[in-house]
Protein backbone atom coordinates (compact mmCIF):
# COMPACT_ATOMS: atom_id res chain seq x y z
CA UNK A 1 0.00 0.00 0.00
CA UNK A 2 1.44 3.77 -0.55
CA UNK A 3 2.81 5.20 1.88
CA UNK A 4 0.74 8.56 1.93
CA UNK A 5 -2.36 6.25 1.71
CA UNK A 6 -1.26 4.36 5.38
CA UNK A 7 -0.08 8.11 6.66
CA UNK A 8 -3.47 9.20 5.58
CA UNK A 9 -5.63 6.65 7.02
CA UNK A 10 -3.22 6.56 10.45
CA UNK A 11 -4.04 10.26 11.10
CA UNK A 12 -7.94 10.22 10.09
CA UNK A 13 -8.05 7.06 12.51
CA UNK A 14 -6.20 8.44 15.37
CA UNK A 15 -7.58 11.44 15.67
CA UNK A 16 -11.39 9.74 15.40
CA UNK A 17 -10.46 6.95 18.32
CA UNK A 18 -8.59 9.78 20.13
CA UNK A 19 -11.92 12.32 20.02
CA UNK A 20 -14.07 9.23 20.33
CA UNK A 21 -12.59 7.65 24.06
CA UNK A 22 -12.05 11.50 25.23
CA UNK A 23 -15.97 11.91 24.86
CA UNK A 24 -16.47 8.31 25.62
CA UNK A 25 -14.78 9.62 29.35
CA UNK A 26 -17.12 12.78 29.39
CA UNK A 27 -13.62 14.80 28.81
CA UNK A 28 -14.15 18.31 28.09
CA UNK A 29 -11.95 19.49 24.81
CA UNK A 30 -12.10 16.15 23.16
CA UNK A 31 -10.93 17.53 19.70
CA UNK A 32 -7.35 18.34 21.66
CA UNK A 33 -7.30 14.53 21.71
CA UNK A 34 -7.49 14.56 18.66
CA UNK A 35 -4.73 17.01 17.31
CA UNK A 36 -2.18 15.17 20.34
CA UNK A 37 -3.04 12.15 17.95
CA UNK A 38 -2.38 13.46 14.78
CA UNK A 39 0.70 15.18 16.35
CA UNK A 40 2.29 12.15 17.68
CA UNK A 41 2.05 10.22 14.84
CA UNK A 42 5.90 9.95 13.18
CA UNK A 43 7.61 7.89 10.79
CA UNK A 44 9.03 5.33 12.83
CA UNK A 45 8.02 3.44 16.15
CA UNK A 46 10.97 4.36 18.17
CA UNK A 47 10.74 8.19 16.41
CA UNK A 48 6.88 7.61 17.90
CA UNK A 49 7.96 6.58 21.18
CA UNK A 50 10.98 9.22 21.42
CA UNK A 51 8.38 11.85 20.70
CA UNK A 52 5.48 10.98 22.99
CA UNK A 53 8.64 10.95 25.63
CA UNK A 54 8.91 13.92 25.00
CA UNK A 55 5.51 15.73 25.08
CA UNK A 56 4.43 13.69 28.49
CA UNK A 57 7.37 15.09 30.14
CA UNK A 58 6.95 19.08 29.17
CA UNK A 59 3.38 18.89 29.39
CA UNK A 60 3.37 17.43 33.02
CA UNK A 61 6.20 19.97 33.82
CA UNK A 62 3.64 22.92 32.00
CA UNK A 63 0.61 21.62 34.06
CA UNK A 64 2.40 22.08 37.73
CA UNK A 65 4.27 25.09 36.46
CA UNK A 66 1.19 26.86 35.59
CA UNK A 67 -1.05 25.15 38.45
CA UNK A 68 1.32 27.05 40.55
CA UNK A 69 1.48 30.36 38.73
CA UNK A 70 -2.50 30.09 38.24
CA UNK A 71 -2.77 29.67 42.15
CA UNK A 72 -0.01 32.69 43.19
CA UNK A 73 -1.89 34.91 40.56
CA UNK A 74 -5.08 34.35 40.50
CA UNK A 75 -5.47 33.31 36.84
CA UNK A 76 -4.54 36.65 35.58
CA UNK A 77 -2.54 36.91 31.88
CA UNK A 78 0.76 37.37 33.54
CA UNK A 79 0.04 33.46 34.62
CA UNK A 80 0.04 32.32 31.33
CA UNK A 81 2.48 34.55 30.16
CA UNK A 82 5.03 32.74 32.86
CA UNK A 83 3.94 29.82 32.47
CA UNK A 84 5.21 29.75 28.67
CA UNK A 85 7.83 31.44 28.94
CA UNK A 86 8.77 28.74 31.35
CA UNK A 87 7.46 25.80 29.57
CA UNK A 88 8.90 27.34 26.03
CA UNK A 89 12.55 27.49 28.12
CA UNK A 90 12.30 24.09 29.54
CA UNK A 91 11.20 22.55 26.32
CA UNK A 92 14.54 24.15 24.43
CA UNK A 93 17.26 23.52 27.45
CA UNK A 94 16.49 19.98 27.35
CA UNK A 95 15.85 19.16 23.47
CA UNK A 96 12.37 18.65 24.15
CA UNK A 97 11.02 20.57 21.30
CA UNK A 98 8.17 18.51 20.55
CA UNK A 99 6.51 18.92 23.22
CA UNK A 100 6.25 23.03 23.87
CA UNK A 101 3.17 23.41 21.48
CA UNK A 102 0.93 20.97 22.83
CA UNK A 103 2.15 21.63 26.34
CA UNK A 104 0.93 24.79 26.00
CA UNK A 105 -2.53 24.13 24.33
CA UNK A 106 -3.06 22.11 27.42
CA UNK A 107 -2.46 24.82 30.08
CA UNK A 108 -4.46 26.89 28.05
CA UNK A 109 -7.68 24.96 29.16
CA UNK A 110 -7.44 25.60 32.70
CA UNK A 111 -6.80 29.64 32.52
CA UNK A 112 -9.68 29.71 30.07
CA UNK A 113 -11.99 27.53 32.09
CA UNK A 114 -10.47 29.54 35.76
CA UNK A 115 -10.37 25.95 36.76
CA UNK A 116 -7.59 23.68 38.14
CA UNK A 117 -9.90 20.52 37.64
CA UNK A 118 -9.42 21.04 34.05
CA UNK A 119 -5.78 20.35 34.43
CA UNK A 120 -6.19 16.74 35.27
CA UNK A 121 -8.62 16.91 32.31
CA UNK A 122 -5.75 17.73 30.09
CA UNK A 123 -3.54 15.18 31.23
CA UNK A 124 -5.76 12.52 30.35
CA UNK A 125 -6.32 14.49 26.87
CA UNK A 126 -2.39 14.01 26.24
CA UNK A 127 -2.28 10.33 26.87
CA UNK A 128 -5.06 9.45 25.27
CA UNK A 129 -3.93 10.96 21.81
CA UNK A 130 -0.29 10.07 22.82
CA UNK A 131 -1.52 6.32 23.67
CA UNK A 132 -3.76 6.04 20.32
CA UNK A 133 -0.92 7.58 18.31
CA UNK A 134 1.77 4.60 19.88
CA UNK A 135 -0.79 1.73 19.13
CA UNK A 136 -1.52 2.72 15.46
CA UNK A 137 2.18 3.18 14.94
CA UNK A 138 2.95 -0.23 15.62
CA UNK A 139 1.46 -0.93 12.55
CA UNK A 140 4.53 -0.10 9.87
CA UNK A 141 4.95 -1.79 6.21
CA UNK A 142 8.01 -4.61 6.45
CA UNK A 143 10.31 -3.65 3.79
CA UNK A 144 12.07 -6.43 4.16
CA UNK A 145 11.63 -8.02 0.81
CA UNK A 146 11.42 -4.74 -0.87
CA UNK A 147 15.20 -4.35 0.45
CA UNK A 148 16.45 -7.24 -0.51
CA UNK A 149 14.90 -7.00 -3.99
CA UNK A 150 16.95 -3.53 -4.32
CA UNK A 151 20.33 -5.03 -2.93
CA UNK A 152 20.05 -7.26 -5.72
CA UNK A 153 19.23 -4.32 -8.37
CA UNK A 154 22.02 -2.88 -7.25
CA UNK A 155 24.59 -5.99 -7.79
CA UNK A 156 22.71 -6.02 -11.31
CA UNK A 157 23.64 -2.62 -12.39
CA UNK A 158 27.49 -3.22 -10.67
CA UNK A 159 27.11 -5.91 -13.30
CA UNK A 160 26.20 -4.04 -16.02
CA UNK A 161 28.27 -1.16 -15.66
CA UNK A 162 31.64 -3.75 -15.61
CA UNK A 163 30.26 -5.04 -18.69
CA UNK A 164 29.99 -1.57 -20.76
CA UNK A 165 33.88 -1.12 -19.32
CA UNK A 166 34.06 -4.64 -21.54
CA UNK A 167 32.03 -3.85 -24.25
CA UNK A 168 33.71 -0.15 -24.04
CA UNK A 169 30.45 1.08 -23.72
CA UNK A 170 29.73 4.88 -22.07
CA UNK A 171 28.90 4.51 -18.38
CA UNK A 172 26.01 6.49 -16.83
CA UNK A 173 25.93 6.27 -12.53
CA UNK A 174 23.08 8.52 -12.40
CA UNK A 175 20.82 5.27 -12.10
CA UNK A 176 23.03 3.48 -9.58
CA UNK A 177 23.90 6.05 -7.51
CA UNK A 178 19.89 7.40 -7.17
CA UNK A 179 18.72 3.39 -6.38
CA UNK A 180 21.24 3.31 -3.48
CA UNK A 181 20.53 6.41 -2.09
CA UNK A 182 16.90 5.76 -2.02
CA UNK A 183 17.50 2.35 -0.79
CA UNK A 184 20.15 3.57 2.07
CA UNK A 185 16.84 6.10 3.04
CA UNK A 186 13.83 3.25 3.06
CA UNK A 187 16.57 1.36 5.20
CA UNK A 188 17.07 3.82 7.69
CA UNK A 189 13.28 3.86 7.93
CA UNK A 190 12.84 0.02 8.31
CA UNK A 191 16.02 -0.56 11.02
CA UNK A 192 13.73 2.53 13.40
CA UNK A 193 10.96 0.39 12.88
CA UNK A 194 12.77 -2.40 14.30
CA UNK A 195 13.30 -2.53 17.96
CA UNK A 196 15.90 -5.69 17.38
CA UNK A 197 17.52 -5.04 14.09
CA UNK A 198 20.20 -5.57 12.94
CA UNK A 199 20.23 -3.60 9.56
CA UNK A 200 23.78 -2.32 10.21
CA UNK A 201 25.37 -4.93 7.66
CA UNK A 202 22.86 -3.60 5.10
CA UNK A 203 23.58 -0.60 5.68
CA UNK A 204 27.21 -1.13 5.38
CA UNK A 205 26.24 -2.98 2.08
CA UNK A 206 25.27 -0.45 0.43
CA UNK A 207 27.72 2.07 1.51
CA UNK A 208 30.35 -0.32 0.09
CA UNK A 209 28.63 -0.37 -3.53
CA UNK A 210 28.44 3.36 -2.92
CA UNK A 211 32.42 3.33 -2.55
CA UNK A 212 32.99 0.78 -5.94
CA UNK A 213 30.86 3.03 -8.23
CA UNK A 214 33.60 5.61 -7.09
CA UNK A 215 36.25 2.88 -8.58
CA UNK A 216 33.96 2.33 -11.28
CA UNK A 217 34.21 5.96 -11.93
CA UNK A 218 38.50 6.04 -11.71
CA UNK A 219 37.84 3.46 -14.13
CA UNK A 220 36.08 4.71 -16.90
CA UNK A 221 37.62 8.05 -16.85
CA UNK A 222 41.31 5.94 -17.40
CA UNK A 223 39.25 4.20 -19.66
CA UNK A 224 38.95 7.30 -21.91
CA UNK A 225 42.44 8.14 -21.71
CA UNK A 226 44.07 4.88 -22.85
CA UNK A 227 45.00 3.92 -26.27
CA UNK A 228 44.01 0.82 -26.35
CA UNK A 229 42.17 -2.33 -24.29
CA UNK A 230 44.34 -4.94 -22.32
CA UNK A 231 42.86 -8.21 -23.13
CA UNK A 232 43.77 -9.57 -19.59
CA UNK A 233 42.30 -6.68 -17.84
CA UNK A 234 38.70 -7.11 -19.92
CA UNK A 235 39.10 -10.87 -19.15
CA UNK A 236 39.74 -10.34 -15.52
CA UNK A 237 36.76 -7.67 -15.60
CA UNK A 238 34.47 -10.37 -16.85
CA UNK A 239 35.12 -12.74 -13.92
CA UNK A 240 34.64 -9.50 -11.84
CA UNK A 241 31.17 -9.53 -13.44
CA UNK A 242 30.23 -12.96 -13.05
CA UNK A 243 31.30 -12.73 -8.94
CA UNK A 244 29.18 -9.73 -8.22
CA UNK A 245 27.09 -10.43 -4.87
CA UNK A 246 26.58 -10.96 -1.69
CA UNK A 247 29.21 -13.83 -1.72
CA UNK A 248 32.63 -12.95 -0.25
CA UNK A 249 34.58 -14.00 -3.72
CA UNK A 250 36.85 -10.94 -3.43
CA UNK A 251 39.75 -12.58 -1.79
CA UNK A 252 40.59 -15.20 -4.07
CA UNK A 253 39.53 -12.52 -7.51
CA UNK A 254 42.24 -10.00 -5.19
CA UNK A 255 45.51 -12.84 -5.40
CA UNK A 256 44.08 -13.18 -8.99
CA UNK A 257 44.72 -9.72 -9.37
CA UNK A 258 47.75 -9.48 -7.96
CA UNK A 259 48.86 -12.43 -9.90
CA UNK A 260 48.24 -10.58 -12.82
CA UNK A 261 50.10 -7.19 -11.95
CA UNK A 262 53.12 -9.43 -10.97
CA UNK A 263 52.92 -11.13 -14.90
CA UNK A 264 52.55 -7.23 -16.12
CA UNK A 265 55.95 -5.85 -13.80
CA UNK A 266 57.85 -9.39 -15.44
CA UNK A 267 57.01 -8.05 -18.93
CA UNK A 268 59.97 -6.19 -20.74
CA UNK A 269 59.95 -2.62 -19.76
CA UNK A 270 57.98 -0.19 -22.68
CA UNK A 271 60.03 1.28 -25.47
CA UNK A 272 58.04 4.08 -26.75
CA UNK A 273 55.93 6.84 -25.17
CA UNK A 274 52.64 5.28 -26.43
CA UNK A 275 53.95 1.91 -24.79
CA UNK A 276 54.48 3.69 -21.30
CA UNK A 277 51.13 4.95 -21.45
CA UNK A 278 49.23 1.86 -21.85
CA UNK A 279 51.45 0.34 -19.32
CA UNK A 280 50.39 3.53 -16.95
CA UNK A 281 46.75 2.94 -18.29
CA UNK A 282 46.89 -0.61 -17.22
CA UNK A 283 48.90 -0.13 -13.52
CA UNK A 284 46.10 2.89 -12.40
CA UNK A 285 43.11 0.04 -13.39
CA UNK A 286 44.70 -2.39 -11.66
CA UNK A 287 44.79 -0.19 -8.52
CA UNK A 288 41.64 1.32 -8.78
CA UNK A 289 40.39 -2.70 -9.22
CA UNK A 290 41.77 -3.70 -6.14
CA UNK A 291 40.20 -0.68 -3.57
CA UNK A 292 37.31 -2.00 -5.62
CA UNK A 293 38.17 -5.57 -4.47
CA UNK A 294 39.15 -4.25 -0.93
CA UNK A 295 36.08 -2.37 0.27
CA UNK A 296 34.50 -5.87 -0.02
CA UNK A 297 37.09 -7.75 1.49
CA UNK A 298 36.48 -4.96 4.70
CA UNK A 299 32.56 -5.59 4.41
CA UNK A 300 32.86 -9.54 4.99
CA UNK A 301 35.92 -8.81 7.72
CA UNK A 302 33.32 -6.62 9.66
CA UNK A 303 29.93 -8.84 8.99
CA UNK A 304 31.91 -12.28 8.83
CA UNK A 305 28.28 -13.83 9.47
CA UNK A 306 26.76 -12.46 6.12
Amino acid sequence: MNKQVIWFIKMSLGSVLSILIALFFNLSYAITAGVVSILSLEQTKKKSLEVAYKRIVISLFGLIVSSILYAVFNYEWVSLFLSIVLIVSFGLFFKLREGIVVSVVLISHAFVEKSLSYQTNALFILLIGVFVALVLNLFMPNNEERLKKEIKAIDEMVRVLINHLIDNVALSFELIEKTIEEALKDLTIDIENQFFSRGDYKIAYLQMRLSQVEHLKSIERLRLGANSKEAPIDHFLLQLKQNIGLENKATPLLEELRQLEQTYRQKELPKTREEFEQRAYMYLVIVELKSFLNQKIIFHQTFPKV
